[in-house]
C-alpha cells in the first residue's frame, strides 16, 4: 500500500477498528486524523490490532480529537517513524478530554526520517498545546532509538506516563528535546539497558517540569 491501512478523518466520531491486521503500510497504518475546519473527530478506538513493517509513517496516530483512544494493539518492525505517535500536527483540532494510550507493545519500533531518530512512542506538539493523554500499561521492546520521544515547541500539559517498561532501546529509555515544556509525570517507568543512557532531558528546566513518582529506575 502507497497509504493508510484507515484514516478516520473529518469528524470521525464513535468508530472502532478492531482485530485486524495491517502489513506494509505507506503511511500510518492506523490514523485519527481531525482537522480544521471540518468536525471534531470523537471517541474513535484503536484496539487488539496488530501492525507490521509499515515502510512509511506510524503504526497509530493520533492528531487532535476528543476522548480518543489507542488500546491492546501490537506494533513491530517500523521503517521510518515511531510506531506509536499522538501529534498536534496537520492543522489538526486542539486535543481535549482524555487522549488513551494503554496496553499496547511496541516492538523494534522507531526508524529515521527527514533527519530525525524517531522514538518508538512519540508526542509532538509541533503546532498547539497537548493536554490530558495518559499512558500506561506498554511494553517497548529494542526501539531502534529512544523508547519515548518528547518533542514540539509549544507546551505538554498535563501528561502522564504509568507502569512502562522500555527493554534494550537502541539510544536513550527517554528523550526529551530541547524546544519541549510543559509538564510531565513519569510513574512505574522502567529502562533496562539502555544503548546510551536512561534519560536524555534537554528542556530547559524553566519552562518543563519532569515529575517523578514511585517505581521508576534506570533512568
Amino acid at each position: 500500500m502507497f497509504a493508510d491501512g484507515v484514516n478516520f478523518c473529518n469528524g470521525t466520531s464513535n468508530s472502532v477498528v478492531e482485530n485486524s491486521h495491517f502489513r506494509n503500510t505507506g503511511d500510518d497504518a492506523l490514523a485519527s486524523w481531525s482537522p480544521h475546519g471540518s468536525g471534531v473527530n470523537t471517541n474513535n478506538v484503536f484496539r487488539f490490532n496488530t501492525v507490521q513493517v509499515p515502510w512509511r509513517a506510524n503504526c497509530y496516530a493520533i492528531y487532535g480529537g476528543q476522548d480518543n483512544a489507542i488500546e491492546d494493539n501490537v506494533c513491530s518492525d517500523v521503517v521510518t517513524y515511531p510506531g506509536i505517535l499522538v501529534a498536534q500536527n496537520f492543522d489538526s483540532n486542539l486535543f481535549a478530554g482524555t487522549t488513551r494510550i494503554q496496553r499496547n507493545t511496541l516492538i523494534r519500533a522507531g526508524g529515521p526520517m527527514f533527519r530525525k531518530e524517531h522514538g518508538a512512542l512519540k508526542l509532538q506538539a509541533a503546532q498547539e498545546a497537548m493536554s490530558q493523554i495518559v499512558v500506561k500499561d506498554i511494553l517497548i521492546d529494542s526501539p531502534t532509538f529512544s523508547g519515548i520521544e518528547m518533542e514540539g515547541r509549544y507546551a505538554l500539559k498535563g501528561i502522564t506516563f504509568e507502569n512502562i517498561r522500555i527493554v534494550n532501546p537502541g539510544t536513550w529509555g527517554i528523550r526529551i528535546l530541547s524546544d519541549v515544556t510543559g509538564d510531565v509525570t513519569f510513574t512505574k517507568v522502567t529502562v533496562s539497558n539502555p544503548g546510551k543512557d536512561g534519560l536524555l532531558n534537554y528542556a530547559p528546566s524553566l519552562y518543563f517540569t519532569l515529575t517523578k513518582g514511585t517505581g521508576n529506575s534506570g533512568w
